[in-house]
């Protein structure tokens, strides 16, 4: 099975979603002994507690840690999941993706909007007419940015606006990298979304017919509705931790044959 269908189907890389190992916490701050012996003795002692393998909270071995390749060697890392954290204005995406990355070892909140105020000079506003091209670069690039850093070991989560319809675009370094990918949907109601976005800081968008636009968007999202939680009545520790049971259960792997413009 290839990596692709692994991710397709769910069969893949394992998750690494609960706290780090008290062991793996004092090997990347404490040397390891020397050679032999101490260091068989060592290795023995993570393994008989548990602490170097699977545990409760869902620790895989390979985990994000780097491999031990002997001196001088390049040291390694086991590609992680990029979780792409969508949803309209006033979804509460910038809270819920830093509570998400809580227990990540090596973890990246990549933020879209930032990406769309790199642009100096002929910027157009993404939800405004003639702004489609503009929008496929953008996500493109965050896409390329994010799959580096999962591909580098790193729990990513990309939050931005993305829909269905700009997702190839998003998700296209990760599959070429064989990053695992994961997509959700945060969709409040509509009076709840609304609400949330007018309270947002300044410099955030808070107009109301941009944001019931983008609303609109992701009003009806046809087979991506298995994606959305609706986080109308949640906290966003509520919301997070929905997020991260439906990684760790796979429910929210993307099926790569859904996406309307994939190669």
């Amino acid at each position: 099975m290839t990596v692709e269908a692994a991710a397709t189907t769910g069969v893949g890389p394992q998750i690494p979603l609960g706290r780090p190992s008290a062991c793996r916490s004092r090997s990347e701050t404490t040397a390891m002994p020397a050679s032999g012996s101490s260091r068989r003795a060592a290795t023995s002692r993570c393994h008989a507690t548990g602490l170097d393998g699977v545990t409760a909270a869902g620790w895989d071995r390979r985990g994000s840690r780097p491999r031990r390749v002997g001196p001088g060697k390049i040291v390694r890392m086991e590609p992680q999941p990029l979780v792409v954290l969508t949803g309209p204005p006033g979804a509460g995406k910038t809270t819920v993706a830093s509570q998400v990355l809580v227990s990540a070892s090596l973890g990246v909140h990549l933020r879209g909007d930032d990406f769309w105020h790199y642009i100096e000079r002929g910027w157009i506003a993404p939800y405004l007419h003639g702004s489609h091209r503009q929008n496929e670069v953008v996500t493109t690039a965050l896409g390329a940015a994010a799959a580096e850093f999962a591909a580098g070991g790193y729990l990513t989560v990309l939050e931005t606006i993305v829909g269905p319809w700009l997702l190839g675009h998003a998700v296209a370094a990760a599959r070429a990298r064989r990053v695992p990918v994961f997509y959700v949907v945060l969709r409040p109601s509509p009076d709840v979304a609304m609400a949330r976005a007018e309270a947002r800081a300044a410099g955030a968008l808070r107009e109301a017919a941009p944001v019931r636009k983008m609303y609109e968007a992701f009003a009806n999202l046809g087979p991506f509705e298995q994606y959305v939680i609706d986080s109308s009545l949640q906290t966003p520790a509520e919301t997070a931790a929905e997020v991260l049971a439906r990684l760790r259960e796979r429910t929210a792997v993307l099926d790569v044959t859904l996406l309307p413009d994939r190669a």
